[in-house]
């Protein structure tokens, strides 16, 4: 009798465990928010998209989230000092007298017809110089054998500030190219199960970390990238040298963040049980304004 219970008991289980159950999910009403990104570089001109937020149920294309009626507004300390207008050649909304100043706090203030205007604020960050780059070739191997040159660069990293680094690896080809360093202050988004292995990469332009174990310090940082892509082409029919470069940008808090919150997006997914919470310094919409210091190296 009592394995005859136990038999019933195993069998009901598994029953259970084979059972699906079909369920509709009811997504509620989508509230379209605009969607500010304005990005902009110290000493140039203001520049701002906007857009809307979209349902997902409505497909995306090149323009159908544009917002191209609206209004955009440009304070510095405060104090409103322009009007940008809209550029449908370029698709954003531009300033043709404004020009950013490292260390000033701007805001923006934006609205379209049927929209909640949205408003951002932040301080331009200052230039941080490079003072040396190097381009030592054939330094190291990966695992498979493929030949690495380390690029090392040095900065000196401003007392006064928390400072917050995003550097992209420009090769002499273009595109995406895994890159490698064992420095412990640049931020990894993939495992590191072996030295120098391509599951231990990151991406080219993706490389960022803080002044947080270095504030008020010479920083030198070296990223190991395949040889080839980082030594100088010299194209015989056109007469050109291509030499491979990089930018480093010092951005503010709010920035790094956000472009964090992008890189792990993109390499994890949103999952129901951890969903995607990209952070905004946008009031009442979504997006980014940033203004940002920039320093352009080329590789010897």
């Amino acid at each position: 009798m009592k394995r005859v219970l136990i038999y019933f008991a195993v069998v009901m289980v598994l029953s259970f465990a084979g059972c699906t159950r079909t369920a509709d999910v009811n997504i509620p009403p989508h509230t379209s928010l605009l969607v500010l990104h304005g990005y902009v570089p110290v000493g140039e001109h203001f520049r701002v998209a906007l857009g809307k937020s979209l349902s997902v149920r409505v497909p995306v294309t090149d323009t159908g989230n544009l917002v191209t009626n609206g209004w955009v507004l440009l304070y510095e300390e405060n104090v409103f000092i322009d009007s940008l207008e809209y550029d449908p050649v370029d698709r954003m909304y531009v300033s043709n007298n404004s020009l950013a100043v490292a260390g000033r706090r701007y805001k923006i203030i934006a609205g379209a017809p049927g929209f909640v205007p949205v408003e951002a604020e932040t301080i331009a960050t200052g230039h941080v110089p490079t003072t040396s780059v190097v381009n030592i070739k054939n330094a190291r191997s990966t695992t498979d054998g493929t030949l690495l040159n380390d690029i090392r660069f040095r900065f000196q990293d401003p007392l006064a500030f928390d400072n917050f680094y995003i550097t992209e690896l420009h090769t002499v080809f273009g595109g995406y190219e895994c890159v490698y360093t064992y420095d412990p202050a640049v931020e990894r988004y993939t495992g590191a199960s072996a030295p120098f292995d391509q599951t231990s990469c990151i991406g080219n332009e993706e490389i960022i970390y803080n002044d947080r174990s270095f504030n008020g310090q010479q920083k030198e940082i070296t990223i190991s990238a395949s040889a080839q892509s980082v030594e100088p082409f010299f194209d015989a029919a056109s007469g050109i040298e291509f030499k491979a470069y990089l930018i480093r940008r010092n951005v503010s808090e709010d920035h790094y963040r956000y472009f964090k919150n992008q890189v792990v997006l993109a390499a994890e997914g949103p999952t129901f049980s951890n969903p995607a919470n990209i952070r905004t310094n946008v009031k009442n919409g979504y997006g980014l304004f940033s203004v940002y210091s920039v320093a352009v190296d080329t590789l010897p």
